[in-house]
């Protein structure tokens, strides 16, 4: 085979990408749209193995030149793309995860940075992170890392890197197919379990001779089409396992790459000039489409978001390929003379400092009230989530006086602020120990690595060591946790039950109060109100409604156990005419909630004081 450009190629591009594109706009569209990344790591196996068995052959191959080539060819456009959404996202989001995303993108390493922060690609945390489809491209890197390396030490042996590539791609498939069941993260997002994919492709440029004298090229059309077909189905297909599915578009991807290589009359999909322009901008489309999916999702509604999405996707994609990645690839890199090991320090630390600026200018930036950007009081605290010793450290003995004790999930947390100071001014110590273990111990869900602070025999056992008699302990959860996991809810009240009755025992006074207002469904829609400066709005009594199983439990023990009830639900909600009670994220021109859990920001925490 010539080193000639294969067309068809780029044809796969382009239709790789586009459902990339579409899925992630929409993704009941093309419910396996996102396998499209699969076909590009395909087709990039395939494509870097034929460039760099033909430079090898003709003894021009050198892992300098290759590793300035794939940088030129990756970096410039990914630095613009970071730095700008970077931009709009200390603009737009109170968040810090996506920056984290972004410099590791700049490294090649968000793959392992969603993997460590446990972010699940299909998840709510990640639509709101512009930098989540760059875990692709850190595979890819990390895959070019190696790969060339095992070439050059094969190369005299060509059956042999057959035999090596193939025992490899089994091994990292077979690790993928158990490992998706028992850590999906993991199989998702670790390039061990995504090499597979990369040889496959390369296996394919290795065969294709062999393969050929078994090939009717006169049916090269017919198969072209049939498997493109195939592929798009196989997008289509919600009934097969994702897993499954994956497998399947490798097959077809692989066996279209395979039929791209004979010779034969240009296919008139793949061969088309607009799909052959879609597939050489494909890496400047991918780029940009996924932050401008975000941000347009946020800032605009929806009936304009579809057409500003896709006019500016195009319009990126399209600056970004004349102006950045096509003038960089072809120019010489003088300031680093053209050597890879100087070349990458230097520019992942000049763009890394220019993103560094960025951030610490945020506050000023930023376009949304200062509220969302403060560091709430939970979050600061050791004893929200402390850990091992959580116990001892948070709950702790020797007091002189009574004590207020605050105790939950983060929606306790809402409580602590108010809490401290009424604790001070009655001259008590405050208690607080708030995170996941409490209630996952009430479920009996409780893991070693779940509840690090210990589950509740652990605490009543503190509380009998640290406590006094007349002390008040306050209870509070998320009403969501009962929403999502309707099954445990029976467990729940009887455990709850249980430790209530043994703090009262022990002659502690109980509190419980019941969970807030719930008025965005989700982050993206708490930071959409923001940004257009309009309001998540919610009845009243559709959010009491939401919580009705936990209140029907506070209830219940509260008939038959001396606890005292406490509800400030329609205080953080207000008269509308017309409405009626209705409960916002806004009351009086003032911000009430962080985020959509919700969780109260510390102006309106403080004011529950009086309450």
């Amino acid at each position: 085979m010539n080193s000639s450009h294969i067309k068809e190629v780029d044809g796969l591009r382009a239709l790789a990408v586009i459902s990339v594109i579409i899925f992630h706009f929409d993704r009941n569209s093309l419910p396996y749209g996102y396998l499209g990344v699969d076909v590009f790591f395909a087709i990039s196996g395939y494509v870097i193995t034929r460039s760099i068995i033909i430079q090898v052959n003709a003894g021009s191959f050198s892992l300098n030149t290759f590793f300035m080539r794939r940088m030129k060819r990756l970096f410039p456009a990914l630095a613009l793309m970071v730095v700008t959404s970077i931009l709009l996202y200390a603009m737009l989001i109170p968040r810090n995860g996506g920056i984290k995303t972004g410099l590791a993108a700049l490294f090649g390493v968000s793959n392992f940075a969603l993997w460590i922060a446990d972010q699940d690609y299909f998840g709510i945390s990640t639509e709101w992170n512009p930098f989540t489809h760059t875990w692709s491209l850190g595979v890819e890197e990390q895959f070019y890392l190696v790969f060339p390396v095992l070439i050059l030490a094969l190369r005299q042996k060509h059956r042999r890197m057959g035999v090596v590539f193939a025992s490899i791609g089994a091994l990292s498939l077979i690790f993928y197919l158990f490992a998706w069941g028992q850590w999906p993260m993991s199989a998702f997002y670790l390039p061990a379990f995504r090499f597979w994919e990369l040889l496959a492709g390369a296996l394919i440029y290795l065969g294709h001779g062999g393969l050929r004298r078994f090939t009717d090229c006169r049916y090269r059309n017919v198969g072209l089409y049939a498997f493109m077909t195939m592929l798009v189905v196989t997008m289509f297909a919600t009934g097969l396992a994702e897993e499954m599915a994956t497998v399947l578009c490798i097959i077809w991807a692989c066996t279209l790459l395979f039929l791209c290589s004979l010779t034969g009359r240009p296919n008139l999909v793949l061969c088309h000039p607009a799909t052959q322009f879609i597939g050489r901008i494909s890496y400047s489309l991918y780029l940009w489409h996924w932050p401008v999916a975000v941000f347009t999702k946020l800032a605009l509604p929806n009936r304009w978001a579809l057409i500003i999405y896709i006019f500016t996707t195009a319009g990126l994609a399209v600056a970004s390929f004349f102006m950045i990645e096509r003038p960089l690839r072809h120019m010489q890199w003088w300031l680093t003379r053209e050597m890879a090991l100087v070349t990458f320090p230097v520019v992942t630390t000049a763009v890394t400092g220019l993103v560094g600026l960025l951030w610490m200018a945020r506050p000023m930036l930023f376009l949304g009230p200062a509220a969302m950007l403060e560091s709430s009081a939970l979050e600061s605290s050791p004893c929200h989530i402390p850990g091992l010793d959580g116990l001892s450290k948070c709950l702790r003995d020797g007091a002189q006086n009574r004590a207020i004790w605050l105790l939950g999930d983060s929606h306790a947390g809402n409580f602590l602020l108010p809490l401290r100071m009424i604790s001070t001014r009655m001259g008590w110590q405050l208690q607080h120990l708030t995170g996941r273990s409490l209630y996952l111990s009430l479920t009996d869900q409780c893991k070693s690595r779940d509840c690090p602070e210990g589950g509740i025999d652990d605490l009543l056992l503190r509380m009998a060591k640290v406590g006094k008699r007349g002390d008040i302990v306050i209870l509070s959860f998320a009403r969501d946790r009962l929403e999502v996991e309707p099954h445990v809810k029976d467990r729940f009240q009887a455990s709850l039950d249980h430790f209530i009755d043994q703090a009262t025992k022990m002659g502690f006074r109980i509190v419980l109060i019941e969970d807030i207002p719930k008025v965005c469904r989700n982050d993206g829609e708490y930071f959409s109100s923001i940004v257009r400066r309009d309001a998540c709005v919610v009845d009243a009594g559709e959010s009491r409604d939401g919580r009705r199983a936990l209140s029907q439990i506070y209830a219940t023990i509260a008939q038959h156990r001396k606890v005292t009830l406490i509800d400030i639900h329609d205080e953080l909600c207000e008269t509308v005419a017309d409405r009626g009670l209705t409960c916002s994220n806004w009351k009086d021109g003032q911000l009430l909630y962080t985020d959509a859990s919700p969780h109260l920001t510390s102006n309106t925490s403080l004011q529950l004081t009086n309450l």
